[in-house]
């Protein structure tokens, strides 16, 4: 029985120890959690280079500006035809944008841009359409357009932006050497010429761009774009002689109303 107590006694000593020895040691270090990786911000500047497809319609009419062979000036020889043409196009463009701060509203963006296309789109420019009532035609070439503007967008996840934009643009068109389409002379010069024209307009259009995430900067966008450039009226001129002297220098007058729709893939870079 003492041998019992006397042992209850000294099992109750080294815990009381031990518990001491523990409420005396040094706390163990705090380990502060890995830090959050930062959230991606759009705010910044970029350039871009890309390529696209494009098709442009022109609605068009034609009058006579003078008398010619007794038909008064201002007489509308065709009316509400409709034709165009198509092709490739290289796209460069510079642009910044903004993010909005998390209490406005993080995911929102602004941004303002400028860009520049150089144009393979071609087409059959017919002075009475498709139907020949002119009896002549000629290549007609959009070589270049370039546009500034700005966007909204909205950040879809931090990787991924969908956005819409507008501005103004304006598009050059090649001078119109008109050949003949009157049987018998199919491919004659006809000595009249449609000048280069440059119409002005303005343009809308939507897209999305993506971090590639493989290189940091590196940005894929893809975007749609309509443009309307308005209705203008040009002289068609004569630029042979023998003409000339047969209907005088400006018989016509051509009123023509562009559209151009593209769509365009870009790389894009930001720094």
């Amino acid at each position: 029985m003492r041998t019992l107590v006397l042992a209850a006694v000294a099992a109750g000593l080294t815990l009381s120890m031990g518990a001491a020895s523990g409420a005396d040691a040094p706390p163990l270090p705090y380990k502060a959690p890995p830090p959050a990786a930062p959230a991606h911000s759009w705010t910044g500047c970029y350039a871009g280079v890309g390529a696209g497809y494009g098709m442009y319609n022109e609605e068009l009419a034609l009058f006579t500006t003078q008398t010619f062979f007794g038909i008064p000036p201002g007489t509308d020889f065709v009316d509400g035809v409709s034709q165009g043409g198509r092709g490739w196009l290289e796209t460069v463009q510079l642009g910044c944008d903004y993010q909005f701060a998390a209490p406005i509203g993080g995911n929102w963006l602004v941004g303002a841009f400028a860009d520049y296309d150089l144009s393979q789109m071609k087409g059959n420019h017919h002075t009475g359409g498709n139907i020949n009532i002119g009896l002549q035609s000629g290549e007609e070439h959009l070589r270049h357009a370039w546009a500034v503007g700005a966007r909204f967008g909205w950040i879809v996840t931090p990787r991924f932006l969908a956005f819409v934009d507008g501005g103004y643009t304006q598009a050059s068109f090649g001078d119109v050497n008109y050949v003949s389409n009157l049987f018998g002379s199919v491919g004659t010069p006809t000595g009249l010429q449609l000048p280069a024209r440059t119409y002005s307009g303005w343009f809308i259009g939507a897209g999305t761009e993506y971090a590639l995430g493989w290189l940091p900067g590196l940005f894929w966008k893809n975007e749609y774009r309509f443009a309307d450039y308005g209705t203008r009226l040009d002289t068609v001129i004569c630029t042979s002689a023998a003409l000339c002297g047969l209907v005088g220098p400006t018989a016509f007058a051509e009123q023509t109303h562009p559209f151009v729709q593209t769509v365009r893939t870009e790389l894009v870079w930001r720094f």
